[in-house]
């Protein structure tokens, strides 16, 4: 074997490239009018035709069976089969090789290690049989070919598993990136769409059904999304509960945005997991290649923030457009600037007053954070939580919380010691209140400023109570025992929120501002606003009103005996150093209110 043929062998960087080596050899040592190789399918129940050089006599794909065909055999019995007068044979693919103008034929199996993969056949026109010496050729090349063979195989194979995902059996992230990449630089004039689907609230449905649950949701959504795209789309998850639609079609074919709306609709029927039923919510971003976006990375940065943008609106799906991109551009600033601005106290908070509607003094504050950004101004503070949380700085972001406002409050009751008996309300969210150690955070920095344990009075959206995990929900009952006073935010804004009373140590409620707003106007809610006032003054816990914007407000709220509230019309959020004056003022109020009595 020329030395020169096995270095071109070691050198094939594909089986295909491996078998066209093989083919120019094949044909420069054996005189034959046709050449062909077939090799085993993937499934293993079929010999596969492969087109090699020019001479391939049948259609490249054509398979073989094991036992009616004269590949098969060959292939079977491990044997070389010789063949000259091929119109009288029995077997089923002689006749059509005649009549396609071959006389004689010569098969040879390829075998390694025992193991067959597949076979390699020459043929003649002219009907002469194939000599002995030719036999010997064609063998010594079978054995070398067939262990190149394998051994390419094996890797194909390894590469394959490496491209799938374990769980889903879909691409994995490497693979469905690669398959994004190809298909923008072979796109020609094939219109490239990617989809960004994002499956909301998974982690609510691990925490309350287990991680086992959860991966069976993956996987039933996986299985939705193949069968919702196109035949020649391809899907992948880019992990955890995150998965790319790649969809490749000319102009007039199908719109991107009308399979997003499959998706959808598809993923949105209930799943039924043992005895759990799930009805899975998902968002899709949707973008589409077009001249700003050239790359891998814009048109999956692209799709990211669509879907981002579609979590936070009323649809389940957004297409990327210029409105988009301006949020992506702030978005990009906030994850940028965030560490250092955490870091290096670039925020703060600001300090509305919660007053007595009827003595006119403050009671206290709720402290508000704000963030002025040197490029695009004051952040709205749920988008900074929103980016603390993606960004993994949830931790440092509490923690430096913690740390302001304790220092602020003890400050405030310094200069204003009257303040020494009135609380600061700070609003928390489930993912804070779940971190391992927030207890242990929030009652350290009481005692680090020397504050009473219901000087700082814990705050939680009513909608939060419902995300809550077991350790957040354990936490605002360790709280509770330690002496912190709870408050239940946005109060009026659910469905459940009477349930809660029942549930956990709550002692003061804040109603939402729109049941403010809405109660001077809408008899039925005043009505409602003044029950639920009158429900939780019965049972001990303090009402505050938030939102109030005028005196036909503050009449309606004292008319049904609520005396807290906060809101533009009574003052606007402060600076430290502004509300410690305001503090400083009310002191002065309330020794003269004191002096007159």
């Amino acid at each position: 074997m020329p030395l020169a043929l096995i270095e071109r062998l070691g050198a094939a960087r594909s089986i295909q490239e491996l078998l066209d080596v093989t083919a120019c050899w094949v044909e420069d040592v054996v005189e034959c009018d046709r050449l062909s190789i077939s090799v085993l399918s993937d499934a293993g129940d079929k010999l596969k035709l492969l087109a090699v050089g020019d001479k391939t006599v049948m259609t490249p794909d054509t398979t073989f069976e094991f036992d009616t065909s004269l590949v098969g055999i060959a292939f079977t019995e491990q044997r070389v089969i010789n063949l000259a007068d091929l119109a009288h044979s029995d077997l089923t693919d002689m006749s059509a090789l005649w009549q396609l103008g071959i006389g004689s034929v010569l098969v040879a199996p390829l075998v390694t290690a025992g193991q067959g993969l597949g076979t390699i056949n020459v043929g003649r026109f002219d009907g002469r049989p194939f000599s002995g010496e030719d036999e010997t050729k064609i063998r010594s090349m079978t054995g070398l070919l067939a262990a190149y063979l394998a051994a390419h195989r094996q890797v194909e194979q390894v590469r394959t598993v490496a491209r799938i995902d374990h769980l889903t059996g879909l691409l994995n992230r490497r693979a469905i990136l690669e398959v994004l990449a190809e298909s923008i630089e072979n796109r020609n004039d094939t219109a490239v769409s990617v989809l960004f689907l994002d499956l909301d609230g998974f982690k609510r449905v691990n925490d309350a059904h287990g991680h086992a649950t959860g991966d069976a949701l993956l996987v039933e959504i996986s299985r939705r999304m193949s069968a919702a795209v196109r035949e020649g789309d391809t899907v992948g998850r880019l992990g955890g509960d995150e998965f790319l639609a790649i969809c490749r079609s000319a102009d007039d074919a199908e719109p991107a945005e009308a399979i997003a709306r499959r998706l959808v609709d598809d993923c949105a029927e209930p799943v039924h997991i043992g005895p759990a039923v799930i009805k899975p919510v998902v968002s899709v971003g949707v973008t589409s290649l077009n001249q700003s976006t050239r790359s891998t990375e814009d048109l999956l940065a692209e799709a990211d923030y669509a879907m981002y943008h579609a979590k936070r609106s009323a649809d389940s799906i957004a297409v990327f457009d210029d409105r988009i991109r301006a949020e992506a551009d702030l978005l990009a600033a906030v994850d940028r600037d965030l560490p250092l601005a955490i870091a290096n106290g670039e925020m703060e908070f600001y300090y509305q007053a919660v007053e007595s509607l009827n003595s006119a003094g403050v009671l206290g504050a709720e402290a508000l954070l704000r963030w002025e950004h040197p490029e695009h101004g004051l952040i709205p503070p749920p988008l900074v939580l929103e980016r603390v949380e993606s960004s993994g700085l949830i931790e440092q972001f509490t923690q430096w919380s913690l740390s302001q406002l304790g220092r602020d409050w003890a400050g405030l009751q310094k200069a204003a010691p009257s303040f020494a008996a009135k609380a600061v309300s700070i609003n928390l969210n489930p993912s804070q209140l779940g971190l391992s150690r927030y207890c242990q955070w929030h009652m350290n920095m009481i005692k680090a400023n020397g504050l009473a344990a219901n000087d700082v009075v814990v705050e939680v959206v009513e909608s939060g109570f419902e995300q809550l995990c077991e350790a957040a929900s354990a936490t605002l009952h360790q709280l509770a025992k330690e002496g912190v006073t709870l408050a239940l935010d946005d109060f009026g804004d659910s469905y459940n929120a009477i349930s809660l009373f029942t549930q956990f140590p709550i002692h003061a409620v804040k109603f939402d501002h729109s049941l403010t707003r809405a109660m001077t106007d809408n008899s039925q809610v005043r009505t409602l606003v003044a029950g639920m006032a009158d429900v939780a003054t019965t049972l001990g816990i303090v009402v505050v009103a938030e939102g109030v914007e005028n005196q036909e407000q503050v009449d309606a709220l004292l008319a049904m005996g609520v005396d807290s509230a906060q809101g533009m019309f009574l003052s606007p959020p402060m600076s430290i150093t502004e509300f410690t004056k305001v503090a400083r003022r009310n002191e002065a109020y309330e020794a003269t209110l004191l002096a007159i009595q």
